[in-house]
């Protein structure tokens, strides 16, 4: 599930974002797929998300509805893809650096074109994922996520308990990061005692 998560809040971070950017051409294709949001925010299910992305169809067909600067969006939901088809194989892509790093540069276009935020679940992939793969030579395949499941949520319960949660939309300002790194030190201290 967790596996999932990653790629499903991701595509709903960049959905979102494409959304306040092209909201005519998103709508459009949202209704002719039959898109339909589930859960908090109208945020895709996981199963949406795949449909999607697994698709080259819809994908070509997306690209072609959105103008040509807008591209790049439709490049990291392939991205998405590729690292997902990278962690749930049951062998490990020799070219898992490169899709992982070519994933990382693509979003960080759109950071700097679109102001979309680099969320946890994107800076685990273009960080923590690549250093469990280099380190063990083997995909997720037949990992458990409960590990990381708990983790996630001891981490995101903290942020709320103690007021550092911060918005997608906003990950990009300097307040964020401040509060990010606020949050890093008092969950750390904690661990330290």
């Amino acid at each position: 599930r967790q596996r999932q998560m990653c790629i499903r809040d991701s595509f709903n971070t960049l959905w979102n974002t494409l959304s306040d950017h092209f909201p005519t051409e998103t709508e459009t294709y949202a209704l002719g797929f039959g898109m339909k949001g589930a859960g908090k925010g109208g945020d895709f299910s996981g199963i949406t998300v795949k449909d999607i992305i697994h698709d080259e169809m819809k994908l070509a067909h997306l690209e072609g509805i959105l103008p040509e600067n807008a591209n790049i969006f439709v490049d990291c939901l392939r991205g998405i893809a590729n690292v997902h088809k990278v962690v749930t194989s049951p062998i490990l892509d020799p070219d898992f650096e490169s899709i992982i790093g070519n994933f990382v540069t693509k979003w960080k276009v759109l950071e700097d074109c679109f102001g979309i935020g680099c969320t946890l679940k994107i800076h685990i992939i273009g960080t923590h994922l690549l250093d469990v793969l280099r380190e063990t030579g083997k995909t997720l395949h037949d990992e458990s996520d409960e590990p990381v499941e708990q983790a996630h949520y001891r981490v995101k319960a903290f942020e709320e308990t103690h007021g550092y949660q911060i918005s997608d939309r906003k990950m990009m300002t300097p307040n964020a990061g401040r509060r990010q790194q606020g949050m890093m030190e008092h969950l750390n201290s904690y661990h330290l005692k």
